[in-house]
């Protein structure tokens, strides 16, 4: 198989130990964003050597090469496959600094050099961009491997075993490009892709699970956090502002009059209620208890969202 003028073998593992870099791509079944799809072939390339594994193997080649460095193109998206698949966790290397995105990496670099994300970045524009090699989409092959399911790999048709190959080799010589032109930059972290590649995945998994909420918790919290606004309420009140009242704005001018806080005015000429404005006075009673109010009557709206009442 050629790719970028150069001749590759595709192989079947048969346990042999690969190198210390390996791109790893999946492909699987076709499901909405929100499930994870089932593994249907599962190939790795270290720089020299192209293999699919078979999927029963899986879990064996990964326990082998626990210690190697694992890049991929869309992380978030095979590590679930992968750990759908064998039952094991990549925790471990993730939390070490050993799994690579390169989706990820791409934006990254670009934000760093031209101060803006790029709004595409699949692996067939990162490939472009980087490498000059236009890969090819089939859209009859890439969404069709579910039709091999209960094949070997062996037995899968080469165009197929092609087109995986090819974007696991992209995939490895992308990452090869983006980590020399990081290098550049002189970063210590790569351009914090640590802590991005975690949050992508953390995303991912929330798009798929949502996120636990307790709804007796929730109601014993905004009961509360209501008691806690009456108390800030009648501490207002004192100085003759009332939330929620009609010519409430005229009062709150007049306690700032009264209080001779030099507050910034609206284009009426109101003074502002902006925290930002008052945080400078929040040692003052009535601005520690109007600022108070407003925090705890956010969290009273986002709470009350959630529980979408």
């Amino acid at each position: 198989m050629l790719f970028n003028g150069v001749e590759y073998k595709i192989q079947f593992w048969q346990g042999e130990e690969l190198g210390r870099t390996l791109a790893i791509d999946t492909e699987t079944t076709i499901k909405p964003f929100t499930e994870t799809p089932d593994l249907i072939t599962f190939q790795v390339f270290d720089g020299e050597n192209l293999y699919y594994v078979d999927r029963g193997s899986v879990r064996d080649f990964l326990a082998k090469h626990s210690t190697r460095t694992m890049v991929f193109a869309n992380a978030p998206f095979d590590i679930d496959v992968i750990e759908k698949h064998t039952g094991l966790s990549l925790k471990e290397q993730l939390e070490n600094d050993k799994c690579f995105d390169i989706n990820i990496l791409f934006r990254l670099w670009k934000l760093a050099i031209d101060g803006d994300v790029p709004r595409k970045y699949s692996l067939a524009r990162i490939s472009e961009d980087l490498l000059g090699i236009e890969l090819d989409k089939n859209e009859e092959i890439r969404c069709n491997f579910a039709d091999f399911m209960e094949v070997p790999t062996e037995e899968i048709p080469a165009e197929f075993l092609e087109y995986g190959a090819k974007d696991v080799i992209a995939t490895f010589h992308c990452f090869t490009r983006l980590r020399m032109e990081i290098t550049r930059l002189n970063s210590t972290n790569n351009l914090s892709h640590h802590i991005q590649i975690l949050g992508g995945l953390a995303l991912n998994r929330m798009y798929k699970n949502g996120i636990g909420f307790d709804e007796d918790r929730a109601t014993e919290l905004l009961r509360q956090l209501n008691a806690t606004l009456e108390v800030q309420h009648v501490t207002m009140s004192a100085y003759g502002f009332v939330k929620g009242i009609k010519g409430n704005q005229q009062a709150y001018n007049n306690v700032i009059n009264y209080l001779g806080l030099k507050l910034p005015t609206t284009s009426e000429g109101d003074y502002s209620m902006k925290e930002s404005d008052l945080e400078k006075y929040k040692d003052n009673h009535f601005v520690k208890s109007f600022l108070d109010y407003k925090r705890t009557e956010k969290t009273t709206f986002f709470i009350r969202k959630l529980k979408g009442s």
